[in-house]
């Protein structure tokens, strides 16, 4: 049975359609073209979050797109809220005490309807 390289396959045809060579959308990862190869030929399998986000900024796609049933990925609900609120205390916008400014009730609200979208999206997969 011959495998799909179903991630692998997307991130190239976005890398072709950018114009872009490896080595040029390596560069743009923040990776070597060898580590960025092992993506493009399935070698690299891509289960860690910050790729995946990487690969959405880089190409403008949703983190959603580059999720696929086919694709194993570490991709825990808490992790997602975990790496959310690392950049909100980050920012200054929690405090030692786990207070945040009432201005920001939106930005939490906004944060838990994606989280809940990306858990029913997973789970409807």
């Amino acid at each position: 049975m011959i495998e799909e390289n179903v991630l692998g396959n997307k991130v190239k045809n976005l890398r072709l359609k950018m114009k872009l060579t490896q080595e040029q959308f390596a560069k743009k990862m923040g990776m070597t073209r060898n580590t960025y190869k092992d993506i493009e030929t399935g070698r690299n399998k891509c289960t860690n979050l910050d790729i995946i986000t990487k690969l959405s900024e880089v190409t403008g796609q949703p983190v959603s797109y580059f999720l696929d049933e086919k694709i194993e990925i570490d991709l825990g609900i808490y992790e997602v809220m975990d790496k959310s609120f690392d950049k909100m205390i980050d920012m200054g916008l929690i405090d030692d005490n786990g207070e945040f400014d009432p201005v920001f009730n939106d930005m939490m609200l906004d944060l838990l309807k994606k989280t809940l979208a990306l858990k029913k999206e997973r789970l409807n997969k």
